[in-house]
């Protein structure tokens, strides 16, 4: 912390550039502006990261250039994630569904699941 202004929540003094919190909060959001099927739940998270965005400036944990930062952090991840979807998301879906069948195989032969 640098002892500027007031402090109005006890916060550790580590590296606040980019904001972590508004990172991740506007990284979901715009991942999912991206995709048709959620984009409504893209604008919902980037209209709840303003307050959130307003609020850490307020208490005085960030500076408005670290808001700045978090939302071009997110941007970035957001479009570099969309443009690698189909290499990285099919092999983790591989896994995962191979993974699934395995661990819910009983249920899934009861036709409690679907495979």
């Amino acid at each position: 912390m640098m002892g500027l202004g007031h402090v109005f929540v006890a916060h550790a003094a580590d590296g606040s550039f980019p904001s972590d919190h508004l990172t991740l909060l506007w990284g979901v959001s715009l991942s999912f502006l991206l995709h048709q099927r959620v984009r409504w739940a893209g604008v919902l998270l980037a209209l709840l990261g303003l307050p959130v965005a307003w609020a850490r400036i307020y208490l005085g944990v960030h500076f408005p250039l670290d808001m700045a930062g978090a939302a071009g952090v997110a941007a970035s991840s957001a479009y570099l994630c969309f443009r690698q979807e189909r290499w990285y998301v099919q092999r983790v879906y591989r896994w995962v569904h191979a993974v699934y069948q395995q661990l819910l195989a009983r249920p899934i032969r009861r036709g409690w699941l679907r495979p």
